[in-house]
């Protein structure tokens, strides 16, 4: 009996780092599968009029063409950063409330190192794109990453002009008309009684654009809201996610193809918001 009882233990002794081999890799799948692509498919889109179908390249939504000017002055476009994993989202300089929260929340979720010195993400792994809408000049931005602040502490949290945070500038009207090639709200001069927007409005959502220029979302959701903590939290294991599985040998050997197509759209659970 006590033979028995041996070999059962080391029978489960030898299986239990099998099939935890096996788990990781089921979750590495699991995690491939999560970050889908957006397909170009407006029914996916809760706004009537809105999609992600301006540029589609095999059933799939990819950035549009765009190229503005960053806060040292060095262009960039969907072409110079192909083979980076960004996310992007809207703001301008004078920008009360709004802007100040979405850049907080980004800082801390996405960039700021924490208590103990570590960065939430490696700078090679992940570039931030703040686009501004009201034509703020390169010195303006500069100015503004060297003097932000957070909006509820008033700590200074300093953004290095030289790190993987780029702030963008370019022509309101090339700018909205950008985002809106994307679903994106952006509207320069409105008439509005709010003194928190000072005559413009913008979407508070972050998109997720991959190393091949792909828009990905989340299972859950397509856009994730600067503005809370909790969609900072699920953006920032989305990212996790990206990235493991773009370092995985399976991610290597997937195509962008209609079997991928098949994989988003068997989902019905996937809501795109706005």
């Amino acid at each position: 009996m006590n033979s028995f009882y041996k070999k059962s233990s080391l029978f489960l002794i030898l299986l239990f780092p099998i099939l935890f081999i096996k788990q990781c890799e089921k979750r590495a799948t699991h995690f491939v599968k999560e970050v889908a692509y957006i397909p170009c498919d407006e029914s996916y889109i809760d706004i009537p009029g809105a999609n992600f179908s301006t540029n589609c390249v095999d059933s799939l939504s990819k950035i549009p063409n765009f190229q503005l000017i960053n806060h040292n002055g060095d262009t960039i476009s969907n072409t110079s950063l192909i083979g980076e994993n960004y996310i992007l989202h809207f703001f301008f300089v004078a920008c009360p409330v709004v802007c100040k929260k979405n850049i907080s929340n980004i800082s801390d979720y996405i960039y700021a190192k924490d208590r103990y010195g570590n960065k939430p993400f490696d700078e090679e792994d992940i570039k931030i794109l703040s686009i501004s809408i009201d034509n703020d000049l390169p010195e303006e931005l500069r100015q503004y990453m060297d003097n932000f602040k957070d909006i509820d502490t008033g700590i200074k949290k300093k953004i290095d002009i030289n790190s993987n945070w780029h702030f963008l500038t370019g022509d309101k009207d090339y700018v909205r008309q950008f985002a809106s090639n994307m679903s994106q709200f952006v509207e320069n001069n409105f008439k509005s009684e709010e003194k928190d927007h000072y005559g413009y409005g913008h979407s508070e959502y972050i998109l997720l654009i991959d190393k091949n220029g792909f828009f990905r979302m989340n299972i859950d959701s397509l856009l994730w809201s600067a503005q809370t903590h909790n969609e900072m939290k699920i953006l920032s294991r989305d990212l996790k996610a990206l990235i493991l599985a773009q370092s995985s040998q399976e991610y290597k050997t997937i195509k962008i193809s209609k079997q991928s197509l098949d994989t988003i759209t068997s989902n019905k659970n996937v809501n795109i918001k706005q």
